[in-house]
């Protein structure tokens, strides 16, 4: 079955949309990585993915750039392997973010006893901050070494100690 736009289209308008709309996707592709995931790639080059499982990434922003869905990851004793499904893979070579640059991962409440895990790393290519899924939860604290929590959340409740003080 052709959609109907299509059916009315001139084959000559035909012929110039497919290659138009393969520029047009390899260009955005480039912009969006040129937005932060290729300056963790040139940093972080994975010449392989390690062993383990793969998870999905609901939500990714590499700086300016964001991602719904087509992010993967592998955790490894290395750090996280980072790359993205096929379609999206130009300009988005893979790289392994080492434990260091991870800054925090804190555990949140979902809707019907859901959870989710939002991570932050930061350091000289970038900042990245990640939405996952509960299912990454034995993989994340098997190799994150530091305690869960937001830096933000320890200085609100120093405030608040600070100020049920005074």
């Amino acid at each position: 079955m052709m959609l109907p736009i299509l059916a009315e289209m001139p084959l000559g308008s035909l012929l110039w949309f497919v290659p138009l709309f393969i520029c047009a996707w390899i260009a955005s592709g480039y912009v969006v990585s040129r937005k932060g995931w290729h300056a963790f790639a040139v940093k972080y080059p994975a010449t392989h993915p390690p062993m383990g499982r793969r998870y999905t990434v609901s939500t990714s922003n590499f700086q300016s750039g964001r991602y719904q869905g087509v992010v993967r990851v592998v955790f490894a004793e290395e750090g996280i392997h980072f790359s993205v499904v096929i379609l999206f893979r130009s300009f988005h070579e893979p790289f392994l973010l080492p434990w260091s640059s991870v800054t925090w991962v804190e555990e949140q409440a979902g809707a019907f006893k859901s959870k989710w895990f939002q991570l932050h790393a930061d350091d000289e290519a970038g900042s990245i901050d990640l939405l996952l899924p509960g299912k990454v939860e034995q993989d994340l604290l098997t190799y994150f070494r530091k305690p869960l929590g937001c830096p933000d959340d320890d200085e609100d409740e120093e405030g608040d100690a600070a100020d049920a003080t005074a």
